[in-house]
């Protein structure tokens, strides 16, 4: 049960100086500059190096020889991003980094990737539903962390639980 309490003479001036002073600091601090990403959440423009991925694709795939008796079709709509991977350098060079930390709430595992600005050049790369086409591109050198929220309830990639949010600040 809360009790209600009867301010001291100026303690009410106090609290609300206090209160104004905060926001004072707040408001002056310096802006941090993040790039958050959800599946609903638009490309990032054209020539914008941003460390996320777009949320969809679409993929121009051939059959180039298709069987007697069938005819070859394909999906008009996008491809979903449902995974990320870091490298340390291109991802030909096949340097994938395992996370360095990892954390759980709820249905929702998160692991965080940290990266030393200026030591080497580190990428990302997207993975998309129903395709074997994946983007790739440098993280931007001022990214010193990422974190990717999955979704533990939804396996879309034998080897991944599906990305819920990329988070890289």
């Amino acid at each position: 049960m809360l009790r209600r309490t009867r301010d001291r003479p100026g303690q009410r001036a106090r609290r609300r100086h206090i209160g104004a002073a905060f926001v004072v600091v707040v408001a002056c601090l310096p802006p941090v500059v993040r790039a958050e990403q959800t599946g609903t959440e638009p490309a990032p423009p054209r020539g914008v190096r941003e460390a996320r991925c777009p949320p969809t694709i679409t993929v121009d795939e051939r059959v180039p020889e298709h069987p007697p008796g069938w005819t070859v079709t394909q999906r008009k709509t996008g491809h979903r991003m449902v995974g990320v991977t870091f490298y340390d350098g291109p991802p030909s060079g096949g340097a994938s980094l395992v996370y360095d930390e990892t954390a759980t709430s709820g249905d929702e595992w998160i692991a965080t990737w940290h990266f030393t600005p200026g030591s080497k050049t580190f990428w990302i790369e997207c993975r998309y539903e129903g395709t074997t086409m994946q983007l790739a591109r440098p993280l931007p050198p001022t990214v010193t962390v990422c974190r990717v929220t999955y979704d533990k309830r939804i396996v879309t990639d034998p080897r991944h639980d599906e990305v819920r949010r990329l988070a890289c600040e």
